[in-house]
Protein backbone atom coordinates (compact mmCIF):
# COMPACT_ATOMS: atom_id res chain seq x y z
CA UNK A 1 0.00 0.00 0.00
CA UNK A 2 2.79 2.76 -1.34
CA UNK A 3 -0.27 5.70 -1.03
CA UNK A 4 -1.93 4.83 2.30
CA UNK A 5 0.11 6.01 4.93
CA UNK A 6 0.05 9.14 3.43
CA UNK A 7 -3.26 9.33 2.78
CA UNK A 8 -4.29 8.53 6.06
CA UNK A 9 -2.14 10.83 8.27
CA UNK A 10 -4.05 13.80 6.23
CA UNK A 11 -7.52 11.94 6.38
CA UNK A 12 -10.04 13.85 7.40
CA UNK A 13 -8.03 16.03 10.01
CA UNK A 14 -11.15 15.92 12.59
CA UNK A 15 -10.26 19.18 14.38
CA UNK A 16 -13.57 21.05 13.64
CA UNK A 17 -13.59 24.97 13.17
CA UNK A 18 -15.12 25.53 16.48
CA UNK A 19 -11.96 23.62 18.37
CA UNK A 20 -10.45 26.88 19.76
CA UNK A 21 -13.75 28.73 20.58
CA UNK A 22 -15.23 29.58 23.81
CA UNK A 23 -18.54 28.24 22.76
CA UNK A 24 -19.33 25.06 24.85
CA UNK A 25 -19.90 22.06 23.06
CA UNK A 26 -23.27 19.95 24.33
CA UNK A 27 -23.92 16.96 21.76
CA UNK A 28 -22.58 16.12 18.75
CA UNK A 29 -23.82 13.53 15.86
CA UNK A 30 -21.39 11.99 13.86
CA UNK A 31 -22.62 10.21 10.32
CA UNK A 32 -19.36 8.14 9.21
CA UNK A 33 -18.80 6.46 5.88
CA UNK A 34 -17.08 3.02 5.95
CA UNK A 35 -13.63 2.41 5.29
CA UNK A 36 -12.04 1.56 2.03
CA UNK A 37 -13.61 -2.02 0.67
CA UNK A 38 -13.01 -4.49 -2.14
CA UNK A 39 -14.61 -3.96 -5.85
CA UNK A 40 -18.73 -4.35 -6.03
CA UNK A 41 -19.21 -6.55 -9.39
CA UNK A 42 -18.08 -10.09 -9.18
CA UNK A 43 -17.84 -9.49 -13.07
CA UNK A 44 -14.79 -6.67 -12.79
CA UNK A 45 -11.47 -8.94 -13.07
CA UNK A 46 -8.72 -7.74 -13.06
CA UNK A 47 -5.36 -9.21 -13.81
CA UNK A 48 -3.33 -9.76 -10.62
CA UNK A 49 -6.18 -8.30 -7.96
CA UNK A 50 -7.74 -10.48 -6.06
CA UNK A 51 -10.01 -9.61 -3.24
CA UNK A 52 -9.26 -12.53 -0.03
CA UNK A 53 -12.49 -10.61 1.59
CA UNK A 54 -14.61 -11.34 -1.33
CA UNK A 55 -16.10 -8.54 -3.58
CA UNK A 56 -17.91 -5.37 -1.44
CA UNK A 57 -16.22 -6.02 1.57
CA UNK A 58 -14.39 -4.26 4.51
CA UNK A 59 -10.48 -4.26 3.76
CA UNK A 60 -7.76 -4.34 6.18
CA UNK A 61 -6.82 -0.58 5.18
CA UNK A 62 -10.49 0.19 5.70
CA UNK A 63 -10.31 -1.31 9.13
CA UNK A 64 -7.04 0.76 9.63
CA UNK A 65 -8.78 4.08 8.10
CA UNK A 66 -11.51 4.04 10.67
CA UNK A 67 -9.20 2.94 13.58
CA UNK A 68 -7.09 6.15 12.77
CA UNK A 69 -10.16 8.15 12.57
CA UNK A 70 -11.50 6.92 16.11
CA UNK A 71 -8.53 7.95 17.47
CA UNK A 72 -8.46 11.31 16.25
CA UNK A 73 -11.91 11.77 17.67
CA UNK A 74 -10.70 10.12 20.55
CA UNK A 75 -8.38 12.84 20.68
CA UNK A 76 -11.21 15.84 19.77
CA UNK A 77 -13.79 15.12 22.13
CA UNK A 78 -12.35 13.07 24.77
CA UNK A 79 -9.03 15.38 25.55
CA UNK A 80 -9.88 18.05 23.95
CA UNK A 81 -13.47 19.01 24.28
CA UNK A 82 -13.86 16.70 27.41
CA UNK A 83 -17.55 15.89 25.48
CA UNK A 84 -16.84 12.31 26.70
CA UNK A 85 -14.88 10.51 29.44
CA UNK A 86 -12.14 8.37 28.85
CA UNK A 87 -13.78 5.29 29.45
CA UNK A 88 -16.98 3.70 27.82
CA UNK A 89 -20.42 5.01 29.04
CA UNK A 90 -23.18 3.78 27.25
CA UNK A 91 -25.64 6.03 28.79
CA UNK A 92 -23.39 9.03 27.38
CA UNK A 93 -23.20 7.13 23.70
CA UNK A 94 -24.73 5.23 21.06
CA UNK A 95 -23.60 3.82 18.20
CA UNK A 96 -26.04 2.41 14.78
CA UNK A 97 -25.09 0.90 11.81
CA UNK A 98 -26.57 0.42 8.49
CA UNK A 99 -27.88 -3.90 7.92
CA UNK A 100 -24.51 -4.26 6.06
CA UNK A 101 -21.20 -6.06 7.22
CA UNK A 102 -18.80 -3.25 5.87
CA UNK A 103 -20.28 -0.41 8.28
CA UNK A 104 -21.00 -3.18 10.66
CA UNK A 105 -17.44 -3.72 11.11
CA UNK A 106 -16.48 -0.31 10.44
CA UNK A 107 -18.54 1.18 13.84
CA UNK A 108 -16.28 -1.50 15.54
CA UNK A 109 -13.16 -0.37 14.30
CA UNK A 110 -14.07 2.87 14.87
CA UNK A 111 -14.75 2.16 18.24
CA UNK A 112 -11.31 0.22 18.64
CA UNK A 113 -9.92 3.45 18.22
CA UNK A 114 -11.97 5.46 20.34
CA UNK A 115 -11.97 3.62 23.56
CA UNK A 116 -9.10 1.37 22.81
CA UNK A 117 -9.08 0.32 26.44
CA UNK A 118 -12.52 -1.39 26.78
CA UNK A 119 -11.27 -3.91 24.57
CA UNK A 120 -10.87 -7.55 25.31
CA UNK A 121 -8.64 -10.17 24.21
CA UNK A 122 -9.76 -13.40 22.82
CA UNK A 123 -8.40 -16.80 23.26
CA UNK A 124 -6.77 -18.18 20.06
CA UNK A 125 -9.65 -20.70 20.24
CA UNK A 126 -12.43 -18.16 20.66
CA UNK A 127 -10.32 -16.39 18.04
CA UNK A 128 -11.06 -19.28 15.21
CA UNK A 129 -14.30 -19.57 16.06
CA UNK A 130 -16.41 -17.75 13.65
CA UNK A 131 -19.04 -16.13 16.64
CA UNK A 132 -16.00 -14.85 17.91
CA UNK A 133 -15.73 -11.80 15.11
CA UNK A 134 -12.55 -10.21 14.26
CA UNK A 135 -11.77 -8.23 11.21
CA UNK A 136 -8.93 -9.15 9.15
CA UNK A 137 -5.45 -8.50 9.25
CA UNK A 138 -5.37 -7.28 13.00
CA UNK A 139 -8.02 -4.37 12.25
CA UNK A 140 -5.34 -3.49 9.57
CA UNK A 141 -2.90 -2.34 11.96
CA UNK A 142 1.29 -2.27 11.84
CA UNK A 143 3.44 -2.96 14.37
CA UNK A 144 3.93 0.39 15.33
CA UNK A 145 0.00 1.16 15.67
CA UNK A 146 0.34 -1.83 18.20
CA UNK A 147 2.77 -0.40 19.98
CA UNK A 148 1.21 2.95 20.93
CA UNK A 149 -1.79 1.25 22.42
CA UNK A 150 -0.12 0.46 25.67
CA UNK A 151 -2.84 -1.12 27.53
CA UNK A 152 -3.72 -3.61 24.27
CA UNK A 153 -2.21 -5.72 21.67
CA UNK A 154 -5.54 -5.68 19.55
CA UNK A 155 -4.12 -9.00 18.10
CA UNK A 156 -7.52 -10.54 18.13
CA UNK A 157 -9.42 -8.41 20.12
CA UNK A 158 -12.89 -6.58 19.81
CA UNK A 159 -14.00 -3.54 21.37
CA UNK A 160 -17.01 -4.38 24.02
CA UNK A 161 -18.78 -1.20 22.94
CA UNK A 162 -21.74 -2.37 21.16
CA UNK A 163 -22.68 -1.25 17.55
CA UNK A 164 -26.49 -1.81 16.78
CA UNK A 165 -27.27 -3.38 13.56
CA UNK A 166 -30.39 -2.49 12.43
CA UNK A 167 -33.35 0.00 14.35
CA UNK A 168 -36.53 1.01 12.25
CA UNK A 169 -36.07 4.13 13.57
CA UNK A 170 -32.53 4.88 11.81
CA UNK A 171 -33.47 2.44 9.06
CA UNK A 172 -34.27 5.28 6.00
CA UNK A 173 -31.80 7.76 7.38
CA UNK A 174 -28.77 5.05 6.96
CA UNK A 175 -29.64 3.04 3.62
CA UNK A 176 -32.57 2.94 1.40
CA UNK A 177 -32.57 -1.12 1.18
CA UNK A 178 -36.26 -0.54 2.34
CA UNK A 179 -37.09 0.88 -1.06
CA UNK A 180 -37.57 -0.31 -4.35
CA UNK A 181 -37.90 2.74 -6.13
CA UNK A 182 -34.62 3.97 -4.68
CA UNK A 183 -32.94 0.93 -6.44
CA UNK A 184 -35.03 1.57 -10.09
CA UNK A 185 -33.79 5.42 -10.04
CA UNK A 186 -30.37 4.27 -9.45
CA UNK A 187 -30.70 1.93 -12.15
CA UNK A 188 -32.12 4.49 -14.29
CA UNK A 189 -29.80 7.59 -14.44
CA UNK A 190 -27.10 5.35 -16.24
CA UNK A 191 -29.93 5.12 -19.39
CA UNK A 192 -30.07 9.35 -19.29
CA UNK A 193 -27.95 11.88 -21.55
CA UNK A 194 -26.91 13.18 -18.33
CA UNK A 195 -24.52 9.89 -17.63
CA UNK A 196 -23.26 9.90 -21.15
CA UNK A 197 -22.32 13.30 -20.23
CA UNK A 198 -20.80 12.58 -17.60
CA UNK A 199 -18.80 10.01 -19.31
CA UNK A 200 -17.66 11.78 -22.10
CA UNK A 201 -16.29 13.91 -19.61
CA UNK A 202 -13.89 11.06 -18.01
CA UNK A 203 -13.85 8.80 -21.15
CA UNK A 204 -10.07 9.75 -21.66
CA UNK A 205 -8.92 9.39 -17.83
CA UNK A 206 -11.14 6.00 -18.06
CA UNK A 207 -9.92 4.49 -21.06
CA UNK A 208 -6.47 5.47 -19.88
CA UNK A 209 -6.90 3.49 -16.73
CA UNK A 210 -8.52 0.41 -18.04
CA UNK A 211 -5.02 0.23 -20.32
CA UNK A 212 -3.17 0.86 -17.67
CA UNK A 213 -4.73 -1.93 -15.86
CA UNK A 214 -5.10 -4.30 -18.73
CA UNK A 215 -9.04 -4.12 -18.79
CA UNK A 216 -11.10 -3.98 -22.35
CA UNK A 217 -13.33 -1.04 -21.75
CA UNK A 218 -13.80 0.45 -24.95
CA UNK A 219 -17.39 -0.98 -25.55
CA UNK A 220 -18.62 -0.51 -22.41
CA UNK A 221 -21.86 1.43 -21.58
CA UNK A 222 -24.06 2.72 -18.64
CA UNK A 223 -23.87 0.67 -15.56
CA UNK A 224 -20.78 -1.54 -16.62
CA UNK A 225 -18.79 1.66 -16.89
CA UNK A 226 -19.48 2.40 -13.35
CA UNK A 227 -19.01 -1.00 -11.91
CA UNK A 228 -15.28 -0.58 -13.71
CA UNK A 229 -14.27 2.84 -11.58
CA UNK A 230 -15.58 1.22 -8.73
CA UNK A 231 -13.56 -1.71 -9.07
CA UNK A 232 -10.54 0.47 -10.12
CA UNK A 233 -10.69 3.20 -7.76
CA UNK A 234 -11.19 0.27 -5.03
CA UNK A 235 -8.15 -1.85 -5.85
CA UNK A 236 -5.96 1.66 -6.75
CA UNK A 237 -6.71 2.57 -3.05
CA UNK A 238 -5.81 -0.86 -1.72
CA UNK A 239 -2.56 -0.14 -3.49
CA UNK A 240 -3.38 -3.18 -5.60
CA UNK A 241 -2.74 -0.53 -9.29
CA UNK A 242 0.08 1.98 -8.52
CA UNK A 243 0.40 2.17 -11.62
CA UNK A 244 -3.05 4.08 -12.29
CA UNK A 245 -2.18 6.32 -8.91
CA UNK A 246 -1.33 9.75 -10.72
CA UNK A 247 -5.44 9.16 -12.45
CA UNK A 248 -7.13 8.56 -8.82
CA UNK A 249 -8.48 12.26 -8.14
CA UNK A 250 -10.22 12.20 -11.23
CA UNK A 251 -11.48 8.51 -11.15
CA UNK A 252 -12.41 9.50 -7.41
CA UNK A 253 -14.46 12.48 -8.88
CA UNK A 254 -15.88 10.72 -11.87
CA UNK A 255 -16.99 7.94 -9.02
CA UNK A 256 -18.25 10.83 -7.15
CA UNK A 257 -20.20 12.66 -9.62
CA UNK A 258 -21.96 9.35 -10.95
CA UNK A 259 -23.60 8.83 -7.44
CA UNK A 260 -24.94 12.76 -7.35
CA UNK A 261 -26.23 11.85 -10.51
CA UNK A 262 -27.97 8.81 -9.01
CA UNK A 263 -28.77 11.05 -5.89
CA UNK A 264 -30.39 14.19 -8.39
CA UNK A 265 -31.78 11.51 -10.91
CA UNK A 266 -35.14 12.46 -9.28
CA UNK A 267 -34.08 14.97 -6.63
CA UNK A 268 -37.66 15.62 -5.11
CA UNK A 269 -38.04 11.59 -4.18
CA UNK A 270 -34.06 11.85 -3.54
CA UNK A 271 -34.93 14.44 -0.92
CA UNK A 272 -37.86 12.78 0.80
CA UNK A 273 -36.00 10.03 1.17
CA UNK A 274 -32.88 11.59 2.66
CA UNK A 275 -34.06 13.92 5.00
CA UNK A 276 -37.62 12.89 5.85
CA UNK A 277 -36.16 11.30 8.86
CA UNK A 278 -33.52 13.26 9.36
CA UNK A 279 -35.84 16.51 9.50
CA UNK A 280 -37.71 14.26 12.49
CA UNK A 281 -34.58 12.64 14.41
CA UNK A 282 -31.73 15.68 14.19
CA UNK A 283 -33.96 18.45 15.67
CA UNK A 284 -35.36 16.22 18.63
CA UNK A 285 -31.83 15.13 19.48
CA UNK A 286 -30.35 18.53 19.49
CA UNK A 287 -33.83 20.28 21.47
CA UNK A 288 -33.08 17.33 24.06
CA UNK A 289 -29.75 18.20 24.67
CA UNK A 290 -30.55 22.25 24.80
CA UNK A 291 -33.19 20.70 27.66
CA UNK A 292 -30.34 18.43 29.34
CA UNK A 293 -33.06 16.02 28.61
CA UNK A 294 -31.13 13.08 28.16
CA UNK A 295 -27.76 12.03 29.30
CA UNK A 296 -26.93 11.34 25.71
CA UNK A 297 -24.03 13.08 24.31
CA UNK A 298 -22.87 11.73 20.99
CA UNK A 299 -24.60 9.55 18.33
CA UNK A 300 -22.64 8.08 16.04
CA UNK A 301 -23.90 6.63 12.53
CA UNK A 302 -21.92 4.28 10.40
CA UNK A 303 -23.76 4.80 6.62
CA UNK A 304 -22.48 4.80 3.03
CA UNK A 305 -20.97 7.23 0.83
CA UNK A 306 -24.89 7.71 -0.38
CA UNK A 307 -26.13 8.57 2.48
CA UNK A 308 -24.01 11.80 2.71
CA UNK A 309 -24.30 12.26 -0.50
CA UNK A 310 -27.75 12.63 -0.03
CA UNK A 311 -27.48 14.96 2.92
CA UNK A 312 -25.71 17.16 0.67
CA UNK A 313 -27.93 16.87 -2.26
CA UNK A 314 -31.03 17.55 -0.36
CA UNK A 315 -28.66 20.90 1.24
CA UNK A 316 -27.92 22.16 -1.68
CA UNK A 317 -23.75 21.64 -0.83
CA UNK A 318 -21.84 22.61 -3.45
CA UNK A 319 -19.89 19.85 -5.53
CA UNK A 320 -16.59 22.43 -5.45
CA UNK A 321 -17.21 22.34 -1.63
CA UNK A 322 -15.64 18.70 -1.30
CA UNK A 323 -14.98 17.26 -4.91
CA UNK A 324 -15.31 13.53 -3.31
CA UNK A 325 -16.49 12.22 -0.61
CA UNK A 326 -13.94 9.38 0.35
CA UNK A 327 -14.22 6.47 2.18
CA UNK A 328 -13.92 6.60 6.18
CA UNK A 329 -15.40 10.27 5.53
CA UNK A 330 -17.53 11.85 8.61
CA UNK A 331 -20.28 14.00 8.57
CA UNK A 332 -20.62 16.08 11.67
CA UNK A 333 -23.31 18.05 13.29
CA UNK A 334 -22.43 19.75 16.55
CA UNK A 335 -24.37 21.35 18.98
CA UNK A 336 -22.72 24.69 20.73
CA UNK A 337 -23.69 26.90 23.18
CA UNK A 338 -22.27 30.72 23.07
CA UNK A 339 -21.60 32.55 26.29
CA UNK A 340 -24.50 34.53 25.93
CA UNK A 341 -26.30 31.65 26.02
CA UNK A 342 -27.57 31.08 22.70
CA UNK A 343 -27.56 27.86 20.75
CA UNK A 344 -25.86 27.17 17.03
CA UNK A 345 -25.26 24.02 14.99
CA UNK A 346 -22.12 23.87 13.54
CA UNK A 347 -21.80 21.19 10.35
CA UNK A 348 -19.12 19.60 8.98
CA UNK A 349 -17.35 17.54 6.22
CA UNK A 350 -14.09 16.23 6.66
CA UNK A 351 -13.20 18.76 8.96
CA UNK A 352 -14.69 21.60 6.26
CA UNK A 353 -16.73 23.68 7.70
CA UNK A 354 -19.76 23.91 5.14
CA UNK A 355 -22.20 26.47 7.54
CA UNK A 356 -23.12 27.56 10.98
CA UNK A 357 -27.01 28.51 11.60
CA UNK A 358 -28.79 29.30 14.70
CA UNK A 359 -30.65 26.27 16.37
CA UNK A 360 -33.76 27.58 15.87
CA UNK A 361 -33.02 28.33 12.16
CA UNK A 362 -31.56 25.17 11.34
CA UNK A 363 -34.28 23.32 12.82
CA UNK A 364 -37.10 25.29 10.53
CA UNK A 365 -34.64 24.91 7.58
CA UNK A 366 -34.11 20.84 8.17
CA UNK A 367 -37.71 20.12 8.53
CA UNK A 368 -38.75 22.15 5.14
CA UNK A 369 -36.29 20.03 3.25
CA UNK A 370 -37.74 16.75 4.82
CA UNK A 371 -41.47 17.73 4.01
CA UNK A 372 -42.87 15.11 2.19
CA UNK A 373 -46.16 14.89 0.57
CA UNK A 374 -47.89 11.74 1.86
CA UNK A 375 -46.30 8.47 3.86
CA UNK A 376 -43.03 8.07 2.81
CA UNK A 377 -43.82 4.11 2.39
CA UNK A 378 -46.51 5.22 -0.30
CA UNK A 379 -43.57 6.80 -2.14
CA UNK A 380 -41.40 4.19 -1.91
CA UNK A 381 -44.34 1.78 -2.50
CA UNK A 382 -46.98 2.82 -4.88
CA UNK A 383 -45.78 2.83 -8.03
CA UNK A 384 -44.30 -0.83 -7.14
CA UNK A 385 -47.16 -2.78 -9.28
CA UNK A 386 -46.03 -0.12 -12.31
CA UNK A 387 -42.37 -1.28 -11.55
CA UNK A 388 -43.16 -4.94 -11.86
CA UNK A 389 -45.68 -4.33 -14.83
CA UNK A 390 -42.30 -1.75 -16.65
CA UNK A 391 -39.89 -4.28 -15.22
CA UNK A 392 -42.36 -7.63 -17.19
CA UNK A 393 -42.57 -5.40 -20.03
CA UNK A 394 -39.07 -4.68 -20.70
CA UNK A 395 -38.19 -8.62 -20.08
CA UNK A 396 -41.08 -9.09 -22.54
CA UNK A 397 -39.61 -6.84 -25.53
CA UNK A 398 -36.54 -9.43 -26.01
CA UNK A 399 -38.84 -12.36 -26.00
CA UNK A 400 -41.16 -10.96 -28.48
CA UNK A 401 -38.38 -9.83 -30.89
CA UNK A 402 -36.66 -13.89 -30.24
CA UNK A 403 -40.21 -14.87 -31.53
CA UNK A 404 -40.72 -12.29 -34.13
CA UNK A 405 -36.80 -12.98 -35.40
CA UNK A 406 -37.47 -17.23 -35.39
CA UNK A 407 -40.50 -16.65 -37.18
CA UNK A 408 -38.69 -14.61 -40.10
CA UNK A 409 -36.11 -17.23 -40.28
CA UNK A 410 -38.73 -20.14 -41.00
CA UNK A 411 -40.23 -18.01 -43.36
CA UNK A 412 -36.99 -17.33 -44.94
CA UNK A 413 -36.64 -21.38 -45.25
CA UNK A 414 -39.81 -22.75 -46.19
CA UNK A 415 -39.45 -19.79 -49.39
CA UNK A 416 -36.40 -21.64 -50.02
CA UNK A 417 -37.43 -24.79 -49.78
CA UNK A 418 -40.62 -23.66 -51.99
CA UNK A 419 -38.11 -22.20 -54.63
CA UNK A 420 -36.05 -25.48 -54.83
CA UNK A 421 -38.70 -27.77 -55.35
CA UNK A 422 -39.96 -25.70 -58.23
CA UNK A 423 -36.46 -25.57 -59.65
CA UNK A 424 -36.00 -29.56 -59.41
CA UNK A 425 -39.82 -30.23 -60.58
CA UNK A 426 -39.24 -31.52 -64.68
CA UNK A 427 -42.44 -29.87 -65.73
CA UNK A 428 -41.25 -26.31 -64.49
CA UNK A 429 -37.57 -28.05 -66.62
CA UNK A 430 -39.73 -28.35 -69.93
CA UNK A 431 -41.06 -25.43 -69.79
CA UNK A 432 -37.92 -23.36 -69.41
CA UNK A 433 -36.76 -25.59 -71.87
Amino acid sequence: MPNLFLSLLILHCIVPTFAESADALLFSIVFIRHGARSGRSKKVSIENVTWAEGNDALTPSGTRQLYLLGRMMRDYYITQRRLLPPHYNGSLMHVQSSHSARTLMSGQSFLLGLYPKEATKLTEDQAKDRRHWTPPNNYGLDEEDVRELKDSSLIHDIPLVPVMDYARVFERMLSFNFCDLFYHYRKMYYTTKDFAELYREYNVTFQQACYLAKLNCTYLQGKDVWDHVDALVAAEFDGKLPQISHLAEELDQFYTKAEIGEMSYNRTFQSSIAMNQFSELVPEYLENATRSATPLKMLVLSAHESTLLSFLAAMNVSFELYKTVPYASNFIIELLKTDRGEYKVNVTLNSKQLFVKPLAEFTKWVKELGKVEGKWQDICKLPTAQLKTLESTSALIPTVAGILATLIVIEVLLWLRKRKRRTESPLLSQITV
